[in-house]
């Protein structure tokens, strides 16, 4: 159970540093109840020519919310 806490940190501080270097969008939630998972999503806009990315990782009490944009060049 450490090990995996251990692990679940070291993998988070590196997603907050590459999420400050990348200038990117950083939300943390508190949740009523007991979540642990993680989400993915990827969704293109043609009309702004923009892909929204969202990830989502759950640990227990907390959400964390990574969103970012990408440009398409023309």
């Amino acid at each position: 159970m450490i090990e995996f806490f251990t692990l679940t940190f070291i993998t988070l501080v590196v997603t907050f540093l590459l999420a400050a270097y990348k200038g990117v969008d950083l939300i943390i939630s508190p949740i009523m109840g007991v979540l642990l998972g993680g989400l993915y999503d990827k969704t293109y806009y043609e009309d702004e020519e923009v892909t929204d990315h969202t990830l989502q990782v759950s640990l227990l009490f907390l959400l964390f919310t990574i969103k970012w944009e990408v440009y398409d060049a023309v």
